[in-house]
């Protein structure tokens, strides 16, 4: 019998101390008692030891410890009473002994309801922690918010108590998330998740079907805490997802600040060796910074600046923290020189930098802006100097140098006192004192030797704000002096001219004081001497004139005030006057005075009646119109040309009433446009109507009439008959009619021009190309408006017409563009020149016209294909100089096409590929034949092609260079000749396994057989069993290999193919020591199930194999992930893991990393084209020692 732990010696002392009562019993018997329950019992040792235990508890008590003596227990619970005192004892079975761990009832039940409560919050605890660290995780392994929610209602359902039976739902900010997809969840707890004391929206748990009723309450307080902390958590999530995001953000925006800042830093060590530079050095210098960091800074600094560079870097090193400041010269990579002002700071010491910070920035342009105003300063007759407080000379102009008679680098140092005689240096010294105690500038004047000059004295202050320098500026104003004389005497002269002339002049304030007026005036107005009138009011003169008269001088004078603009008007008082009145603006802006101008224009008026006598008895109708075009005037010529009187015409009738019916309207459309346009009139010919019903046919110009005060009030003109002309031309017409007939058959545009540009012949290829016919065109000039509708551009081409006509101009392939009727664009050649009759006289032009439209276009057409294939094309001289490419071969020199084209092709190329073409170049031109040859560079093959482009001797002028890009043809061929080899390999395979099956099938018969006969040797036979089943495994995956090809295809569930892998996988490898989770639900894809089985029996059986024997778990979890139209199933292991070299090898033929004889190396490249085959692709991810993601993708449909 085992003896009991409790009845040994050495277990006594702890059975007795125990805090808990402990009864040993022996059967029914009692056989040990402690201390601590005799105290609960009551009871005494004497009492207890040996008596049966029987009377103090019930029949089903005894049943249980005859169990335990049984053994068919381990431990129970009973419970007995002592002295009406009810007690509560876990019992433990040691083989025939039972101890019994007493305690009283109550206390007991309270202590165990209490356990039961914590062992329940420490389970909804776990369970909320669990989901927390779930989500953590997912935080960590994800970037994007969408992906992070998308997988945490994945996590959330675990809170609850029955998880399998549970869905949740987010809604975040206008997005909704939820798994299961588009579940009903019945009852539910929601949470609000409250972002930046902000509502962004709520998180939902709960169950999509009715809970077992037994369970109690749906929802545990714990449970609802744990969703609380969730949304806050969430919260937080997408807090900092936000805040990640607004500091990349704020480093994309210092990184760009850094970049495109024209200040560059840098940071140098003692020994002036770069350590860091910022990415702005590209921008200034040209370099990049990993051309620059690590080599010494001197390296780039001008020979001549290196010793102050160095001089001014030892000042930053011996004093630390300050600020020094210098400039020089730095090396540009183009081989220039720029100019650059340097801050150097010595925070060697600090321990973030460690070095010298060194800021500088371009100035060349400031440096060449000084040297120029310094030319300015030397080019000016200005006398400057700068000068110290105590009289030193800093620097001066070359115009002081020859004022002083020496030259500029001799006085510069010397001081101001050497140089000016005492007098003049202390009147000047007292006006540089009052600029440096004013801190202002000081403006006088003073004269010098018979010469006078101004002064300006400029104080220039420091940092502190204390006048350190003055600078001067004299200018000798002698000549200005004299012109001031000059001047004064010209007004006299002025003045006396005003008296002189006729116009009455006078000048008023607006109150109507007179200021001044001249002698003319003053006699007007009856008066002896100009002298007696100013200071007077104007008013006091208003009879001098008739009442009407002055009203309406004073409101005009009036309106120039109101309007602060001149007036014009003309008034009658007994002669005839055109008045001006001019305001004169102070320097507010108001009208201090009015300047009165009157001339005397009878004489003008009696000759304007004079021509009005001429214009009335001219053959010529003159006539004038409102902007209305009703007539305002007319000469009586008109009765002559059109058998109207005059009074018939003015205010009754428009000038377009009189015109043909048939042309009425379109005649009146475009003299209104020249009206409403304000132009001239200009040989406008009409056809008219006369009173007696005859056609009279009249040209028509005139000009735009305006009032006085510049507003327009009609149009002005005169009419000419040339009806009699008009027969002529159509007696010319009828003469020309045979000279016609043949224009008229002619398949290319001719048309006749007469000298004032109107069109007499007009041919039938001119209709059909223009679209106008005869018609329109014929007898005057509007063709020239409907060909070319831009003013501009007609004005230029109707010039050229009238240059060949006048001037003798001959024009070939003239091009201009015309718009036809129809509103099409047609571009025409032109050959023209002048027409003179038998007298030599000029009497138009004829002009022949090729439509070159098409040709045109097809050149167009040409240079867009040209510009729009991808291949490079260039046309160069022989000596390499760029005539001409296309937009792609631009693209590749990275330039645009403008600024390539008469560059040379030796800026764009590496020195050896340059010199390789130029041998090319030499070689075509040396035997006259296109040079064809393939080369490469960075990583890319073209396909080159050089033509020979002749001059009209057969000379070699140009070369044609047509390049293409073979980089993708070539790799395709590789993958060909690849899958060539590989489908020769299968073949061969294929032989190779069909022969080794045969012997594999007998040796696994006769291991069966050997397995019942030979009983010893069992073990040895399962070696072989297994391995023939392996070598059967490669045998199988060659030939798949050799049959790689998909037949049928179907809808496939993928949750179920992967646990017939996993199924299959068990079975044949053992996997024992291997955890599998099949995590891919209920996703269906259209593919071929045998193929899909294969790929995945691929990946897990490597997953499976991958096992680290390092790490006490190795599992391997196969999961699903839906996007769009694909779906992603991820096997995951965590395994030994891949090294780069490894996965780039991975799904190559026959690539294996395990021991000969253990695989064909042909599993992950089946699978690879599986899954291309399905329309997706694998991507593996793996680390060495972490473990191998492999992501299948496989399109849906």
């Amino acid at each position: 019998m085992r003896q009991n732990f409790f009845t040994t010696p050495e277990a006594m002392p702890f059975f007795e101390k125990f805090p808990c009562g402990l009864i040993i019993l022996s059967g029914y018997k009692i056989a040990k008692i402690n201390a601590a329950a005799l105290k609960i019992t009551g009871l005494e040792k004497d009492e207890v030891i040996g008596r049966d235990v029987s009377k103090w508890i019930g029949e089903e008590e005894k049943k249980i410890i005859e169990e335990l003596v049984e053994g068919k227990r381990k431990n129970a619970i009973i419970s007995f009473k002592i002295k009406d005192r009810a007690f509560f004892a876990k019992c433990f079975s040691e083989g025939k002994n039972i101890l019994l761990m007493l305690d009283e009832m109550k206390e007991l039940e309270k202590e165990r309801k209490k356990s039961q409560e914590i062992i329940h919050t420490l389970k909804e605890k776990i369970k909320e922690l669990k989901c927390l660290h779930k989500i953590e995780k997912i935080f960590q392994n994800y970037m994007c918010i969408d992906e992070i929610m998308e997988r945490v209602v994945r996590v959330v359902p675990e809170i609850l108590q029955h998880p399998e039976l549970a869905a949740c739902a987010i809604n975040l900010n206008g997005k909704h998330y939820s798994h299961p997809v588009n579940a009903q969840i019945i009852e539910k707890i929601s949470q609000e998740i409250i972002i930046e004391n902000r509502i962004e929206g709520n998180i939902e748990v709960g169950y999509t079907q009715q809970i077992p009723p037994e369970d109690g309450e749906i929802f545990l307080e714990e449970e609802k805490d744990a969703l609380r902390h969730i949304a806050a958590w969430i919260a937080n999530i997408v807090e900092y997802m936000k805040a990640k995001e607004e500091l990349q953000k704020s480093r994309e925006y210092f990184q760009k600040l850094v970049e495109e800042s024209s200040d560059v830093i840098m940071v140098v060590d003692e020994n002036t060796n770069v350590e860091y530079i910022s990415p702005s050095i590209k921008n200034i210098l040209g370099y990049s910074p990993e051309e620059i960091v690590g080599r010494s800074a001197t390296e780039f600094i001008h020979p001549d600046d290196l010793q102050v560079a160095m001089k001014k870097f030892k000042e930053v090193l011996m004093n630390p923290e300050k600020i020094i400041t210098t400039a020089f010269r730095i090396k540009h990579k183009n081989d220039g020189w720029r100019f650059v002002e340097v801050k150097g700071r010595n925070l060697l010491k600090n321990p973030t930098v460690g070095g010298v910070i060194v800021n500088f920035h371009d100035i060349t342009e400031l440096k060449k802006s000084e040297e120029k105003i310094r030319l300015l300063l030397n080019a000016t007759s200005d006398l400057i100097i700068l000068v110290e407080e105590d009289g030193t000379i800093v620097d001066l102009n070359e115009a002081m140098a020859k004022h002083f008679g020496k030259k500029r680098e001799e006085i510069i140092g010397d001081n101001l006192k050497n140089c000016l005689s005492d007098d003049i240096y202390k009147s000047r010294f007292k006006k540089a004192i009052e600029a440096k105690h004013d801190k202002k500038p000081v403006f006088f004047i003073d004269t010098n030797d018979g010469r006078w000059f101004e002064n300006r004295f400029y104080p220039i202050m420091d940092e502190d704000g204390n006048v350190t320098q003055i600078a001067a500026f004299i200018r000798d104003i002698t000549e200005e002096k004299k012109r001031e004389e000059e001047i004064k005497e010209k007004e006299r002269q002025l003045r006396s001219l005003i008296d002189a002339t006729h116009d009455l002049v006078i000048l008023l304030k607006p109150d109507g004081i007179i200021v001044d007026l001249n002698e003319a005036m003053a006699k007007a107005m009856f008066g002896e001497k100009r002298e007696d009138f100013i200071g007077k009011n104007i008013w006091d003169y208003k009879h001098v004139v008739p009442e009407d008269v002055f009203n309406k001088k004073v409101e005009m004078a009036l309106e120039a005030i109101r309007t602060k603009k001149p007036v014009k008007f003309i008034d009658h008082p007994r002669r005839w006057f055109d008045n001006r009145y001019y305001p004169i603006i102070d320097e507010n802006g108001n009208v201090s005075m009015i300047a009165m101008f009157s001339r005397d224009i009878t004489e003008t008026k009696e000759m304007e009646e004079r021509f009005r006598q001429v214009a009335e008895n001219a053959n010529e109708w003159i006539w004038e119109v409102d902007r209305e075009g009703v007539y305002t005037y007319s000469s009586p010529a008109v009765e002559k040309i059109l058998g109207y009187k005059p009074e018939e015409l003015i205010g009754k009738k428009r000038f377009y009433d009189l015109f043909h019916p048939d042309e009425r309207e379109k005649l009146k459309e475009e003299a209104m446009k020249i009206f409403e346009e304000r132009k001239l009139l200009r040989s406008f010919i009409n056809k008219n109507i006369a009173k007696n019903g005859e056609e009279r046919w009249l040209v028509t110009s005139g000009i735009p009439v305006f009032d006085v005060n510049g507003n327009w009030i009609g149009y002005r003109g005169m009419d000419l008959d040339v009806t009699e002309l008009k027969k002529a031309q159509e007696e010319i017409k009828r003469l020309n009619r045979f000279l016609n007939s043949i224009i008229e058959n002619a398949n290319i545009w001719i048309n006749v021009l007469d000298t004032e540009g109107n069109i007499i012949i007009w041919n039938k290829a001119a209709e059909n190309i223009s679209g106008y016919n005869k018609n329109e065109v014929m007898g005057n000039a509007r063709i020239w408006e409907w060909l070319y509708p831009d003013e501009k551009y007609r004005e230029k081409i109707f010039g050229k017409a009238m240059d060949i006509i006048e001037k003798g101009e001959v024009v070939e392939n003239f091009e201009t563009e015309i718009t036809t009727k129809n509103g099409k664009r047609k571009i025409i050649s032109w050959h023209s020149k002048r027409l003179l009759d038998e007298n030599g006289k000029v009497i138009g032009s004829v002009a022949i016209g090729r439509d070159i439209t098409k040709q045109k276009e097809a050149e167009r057409l040409a240079k867009t294909l040209i510009n729009a294939t991808h291949d490079l094309m260039l046309l160069a001289k022989t000596d390499g100089t760029i005539l001409d490419l296309n937009d792609a071969m631009a693209r590749a020199l990275g330039k645009k096409k403008e600024e390539i084209i008469g560059t040379n092709i030796r800026e764009y190329l590496p020195p050896d590929v340059y010199e390789r073409r130029t041998a090319k170049v030499r070689e075509v031109e040396k035997t006259k034949k296109e040079a064809r040859f393939t080369d490469t560079r960075n990583g890319r093959w073209f396909d080159n092609c050089f033509y020979p482009v002749f001059d009209e001797h057969g000379n070699v002028r140009y070369i044609a260079v047509f390049s293409r890009d073979i980089t993708e043809e070539r790799e395709m061929e590789e993958k060909l000749q690849q899958h060539r080899r590989l489908m020769a390999l299968g073949r061969l395979a294929a032989v190779v396994a069909h022969e080794l099956n045969t012997p594999l099938a007998n040796i696994s018969v006769t291991a069966d057989y050997l397995m019942e006969k030979v009983k010893d040797c069992r073990e040895e036979i399962e070696v072989i069993k297994r391995e023939v089943e392996n070598a059967a495994g490669i045998i199988k995956s060659i030939l798949n290999f050799s049959r790689m090809k998909i037949t049928e295809k179907k809808e496939v569930n993928l949750g179920s193919l992967i646990d017939r892998v996993i199924e299959n996988i068990r079975r044949i490898y053992g996997a024992k020591d291997t955890i599998f989770q099949n995590r891919v639900g209920k996703y269906v894809v259209y593919g071929n199930e045998e193929r899909l089985f294969e790929c995945f029996m691929n990946i897990v059986k490597n997953a499976v194999m991958a096992k680290d024997s390092k790490k006490k778990v190795h599992y391997v979890v196969v999961d699903a992930i839906e996007k769009d139209d694909m779906i992603e199933i991820v096997v995951k292991d965590n395994g030994v893991g891949m090294d780069e070299e490894v996965q780039k090898e991975a799904t190559k033929p026959f690539f294996t990393t395990r021991k000969m004889g253990e695989g064909a190396g042909l599993g992950l490249f089946i699978a690879s084209w599986v899954a291309e085959e399905h329309g997706g692709k694998i991507e593996i991810k793996s680390k060495r020692g972490e473990g191998t993601e492999v992501r299948v993708k496989i399109r849906v449909k």
